[in-house]
């Protein structure tokens, strides 16, 4: 999933064309061409700029800010900005809907094989992990970047939770 929002960043800063900006300090207020706020910034890994909108945290490449002269620019309005992110938030939910099936093979975060998808019910997805059924909530089910089925823990970590649960 990650890398499908890195993967959107540099569509954004394609689409944007802004120039580059100086490293964007986390709680600096970034303003859309229309003057208005957009957000902030919420984190900076050196690459990309995460910003919140307060209804998306969209991770945007570096290069797709300006400087202004009220601080850092998008060449995007909040409401555009929240549109575009709506769309793709429905376009992965769309993809993960069609993906969590009954037979689809999982893996873990850490690309493990975890098994197949024996049950979809209301409570979660079922699988069969050493000949014992393992239940998850969907929330916990993503597509990797190749658009395979994955739970977002690692193996060690849900091997830890499973133990944890049985003592």
């Amino acid at each position: 999933m990650t890398n499908k929002l890195t993967a959107l960043a540099a569509t954004l800063a394609l689409t944007f064309g802004a120039g580059a900006a100086n490293a964007q300090e986390v709680g600096a207020t970034v303003m859309g061409n229309d003057g208005v706020q957009i957000g902030t910034i919420a984190a900076n890994d050196g690459a990309n700029a995460v910003v919140d909108t307060g209804k998306h945290k969209v991770p945007l490449a570096l290069e797709s800010f300006a400087e202004g002269d009220t601080g850092y620019t998008l060449n995007i309005t909040k409401t555009e900005l929240d549109a575009m992110m709506d769309q793709e938030v429905a376009r992965r939910e769309a993809a993960l809907a069609a993906a969590l099936v009954v037979g689809a093979e999982v893996a873990t975060a850490d690309d493990v094989p975890l098994g197949t998808i024996d049950e979809m019910t209301d409570v979660g997805v079922t699988m069969v992990q050493n000949e014992e059924p393992l239940t998850l909530p969907r929330e916990m089910f993503a597509l990797d970047t190749d658009g395979s089925l994955m739970v977002l823990v690692t193996k060690a970590d849900l091997d830890a939770a499973i133990a944890a649960q049985a003592s």
